[in-house]
């Protein structure tokens, strides 16, 4: 933050959630490896980087533990599975207040996602900008692969995160004394 109360620079955390040995259920770790990798991902040392700085974090199943890795966040983006009884592979997008709305009740899994925006809430006074992308998955038995009616739809999830992340660094705030390029300037910037 500046003396001036607005942020300097945008802070988004990436989590891949979900359990690596319950097939489908270990979709957002799956994409969150893939998402890391991906060449369209902006990096903050590209010229439009100057005002934001991207993690990405295995979340697994850790649920509240991860509130320690995301206090300091403007933006989270939640990759994982989500159950709202559909096709498998289908794209969902939710924002962080309609997690409470699922249709088909609460899972474990979806409960911790809740309970760390409660944490989150409580220990830094706000909510960082919220958004959940999964897909439906097809079976969430024992196993250590996505099911064959999931894996095809994996590139749709990862195409739609480096959608959402490229708004966001978009709309991130160019810091005090950074001209848009990213470079210093001593003179102003001309803004």
């Amino acid at each position: 933050m500046t003396g001036r109360g607005r942020a300097t620079r945008a802070r988004i955390v990436v989590l891949g959630v979900g359990n690596l040995i319950r097939t489908d259920d270990g979709l957002g770790v799956q994409a969150l490896q893939r998402l890391s990798a991906d060449p369209r991902i902006p990096r903050a040392g590209d010229a439009a980087g100057a005002g934001f700085e991207i993690d990405f974090i295995d979340g697994s199943t850790r649920g509240l533990e991860l509130v320690n890795e995301t206090g300091e966040a403007t933006h989270v983006l939640i990759l994982d599975a989500i159950d709202v009884e559909a096709e498998p592979g289908m794209l969902v997008r939710l924002s962080g207040q309609e997690l409470a709305n699922l249709p088909g009740g609460w899972s474990v899994h979806q409960l911790g996602v809740v309970d760390w925006m409660t944490a989150q809430l409580l220990l830094t006074g706000r909510l960082p900008e919220i958004r959940v992308l999964g897909l439906q998955p097809a079976e969430t038995g024992w196993g250590t692969t996505l099911s064959a009616a999931l894996e095809p739809h994996v590139g749709r999830l990862v195409d739609a995160a480096v959608e959402q992340l490229q708004q966001w660094v978009v709309a991130a705030p160019v810091p005090d004394g950074l001209a848009a390029s990213g470079r210093p300037c001593a003179t102003g910037c001309g803004f």
